[in-house]
């Protein structure tokens, strides 16, 4: 946990964790998957009213989860209270599966909390009620079905690089407050990412920030309507920290003098061959989410 963390939070008591928030059967499904593809140490929320027979068997080896199968059972998010990521099909509708999570939140809301939502089955449309969005910093709206897997790599890599930036040492460390300037209002948020080979030079680096910003573009990125940008660099270690400065400086040129931009470089195993840039762009965008 960053030092601005622990200065927010200055409770030698409590370890922060963060919270994946499953809501219905397709949210839960992704939680899991997610769980099992390195997030682990997350606290695991599945609100699911209707539950598959077979989710409690597969929620079993995996500690810290929590199943929420009635409305009379209430999320407890006290151990989360800085971030949690709710993730929903867009055709979501149960309202009881709505109240439990707003029951849960009333009790204990995790200080930044975004929202996932998976596009619509074939057949089926957006139901997702504005009530239920107000209540996250910011929702990002996937494109394509991550249960497919050629559309797995993004919303693994987001869900993991996002959880990270709060969650783990390294280089460069976010401020809180920062996080939450750059998430606030409950916009939208576009997020992209590529991954290039070591070294984490400054020419691989930008070269990583420019296909990912190219990605942005193509999900509807405009620079003039941004308010806030999170740039998240993976692989790289103290020596490579100058290198992130042409990035910084690259979306500063672009995004407005408004817009707040966050940079985090989280440490972690598994980056001795590659490096990856992240991106999550919050504002106004055209079009997303409709």
């Amino acid at each position: 946990m960053s030092s601005a963390m622990e200065a927010l939070f200055d409770d030698s008591d409590r370890d922060f964790h963060p919270a994946l928030i499953g809501l219905g059967r397709r949210g839960c499904d992704c939680v899991q998957r997610l769980r099992r593809a390195g997030l682990a140490d997350a606290h695991a929320f599945l609100i699911d009213h209707e539950p598959d027979p077979d989710l409690a068997e597969e929620a079993a080896p995996l500690e810290q989860t929590w199943l929420i199968p009635n409305a009379a059972t209430v999320p407890d998010f006290s151990a989360c209270g800085l971030l949690g990521v709710v993730i929903v099909g867009a055709e979501h509708r149960d309202k009881s599966e709505q109240l439990s999570l707003r029951l849960g939140l009333l009790k204990e809301r995790p200080t930044l909390l975004l929202g996932v939502v998976l596009p619509p089955p074939a057949g089926e449309r957006n139901r997702l009620k504005p009530e239920l969005l107000r209540e996250l910093d910011g929702v990002a709206y996937w494109s394509a079905d991550p249960g497919l897997p050629a559309s797995w790599a993004l919303p693994q890599a987001a869900v993991a690089d996002l959880v990270n930036a709060v969650f783990a040492p390294g280089p460069i460390e976010t401020d809180l407050a920062d996080l939450i300037a750059v998430f606030g209002g409950a916009r939208s948020v576009l997020i992209a990412s590529a991954t290039r080979e070591r070294p984490a030079d400054p020419e691989r680096m930008e070269a990583a920030a420019h296909a990912a910003l190219a990605e942005l573009y193509e999900r509807g990125f405009e620079p003039g309507r941004a308010t806030g940008m999170l740039i998240v660099v993976r692989g790289v270690d103290d020596a490579g920290v100058a290198a992130c400065a042409p990035v910084r400086q690259m979306f500063q040129d672009i995004l407005p003098d408004r817009a707040t931009i966050a940079l985090a470089a989280p440490g972690g195993e598994g980056w001795g061959e590659r490096m990856r840039v992240s991106l999550f762009a919050v504002g106004a965008f055209a079009g997303v989410g409709h």
